[in-house]
């Protein structure tokens, strides 16, 4: 994938497109650039640092698992956790500004990766709830101006499979059922509210996890 960065040449600073491999090893899994549409990677100041570094997100061998039993899969630096990814199909797409009919968001970075691989425009969201920004009330501001400089008509919101789940833990202590049903609902509901004044074409789908365990041989 290509970064840009500023470079200092003859003392002046000059703007380049770095290659980087998008995946990288880390000590905990793989990570990932965290970039914006325009391929500027996040930076951030650690504490007590004078520069920045660049921001990277952790997709980790062993997922951290909640109370409720679910996973977590992404670590993300404080002040990214809302940042959508981008792979380098988006990135030259939007450079180009060429014409995408239809535009999938699904959560997770591997799985946006996966599906720009086999030739479908795929973006990542960290987070069913993290697509609307809290200033603007609107969807990403990154994501509006994908949309709006590629002519998108269509944007089908793809959610994990467990989202026609039920809480295995929660009915085992007899816990509230309709509580993650509602979660994915208000995704849902939020996802339509942010797009709805744009003229799109919109979409919900939901993942088949049986279906791919059978035809992956995995459960």
């Amino acid at each position: 994938s290509g970064v840009r960065k500023n470079q200092n040449q003859n003392g002046q600073h000059v703007e380049v497109i770095e290659t980087i491999h998008f995946f990288q090893p880390d000590p905990k899994g793989w990570k990932v650039p965290i970039v914006d549409i325009h391929r500027n990677q996040y930076t951030a100041r650690a504490d007590g640092s004078k520069s920045a570094n660049p921001q990277w997100e952790v997709r980790l061998k062993n997922p951290i698992i909640k109370e409720d039993g679910t996973p977590i899969k992404y670590i993300r630096p404080r002040g990214v956790s809302a940042q959508p990814s981008f792979c380098e199909p988006i990135l030259a797409a939007f450079e180009r500004g060429e014409n995408i009919h239809t535009l999938i968001i699904t959560e997770g970075t591997k799985k946006a990766f996966m599906g720009c691989m086999h030739g479908a425009y795929v973006i990542a969201a960290p987070g069913i709830h993290n697509l609307k920004e809290k200033v603007t009330g609107k969807i990403h501001g990154d994501i509006l101006e994908l949309i709006k400089k590629c002519a998108v008509k269509r944007v089908i919101f793809l959610l994990d499979g467990d989202a026609a789940d039920i809480s295995g833990k929660a009915l085992e202590k007899g816990d509230d059922l309709t509580t993650r049903p509602k979660s994915f609902f208000s995704a849902v509901n939020t996802f339509r509210n942010i797009l709805i004044d744009e003229n799109l074409d919109l979409w919900v789908f939901v993942v088949d996890s049986n279906r791919m365990a059978s035809d992956t041989g995995k459960s």
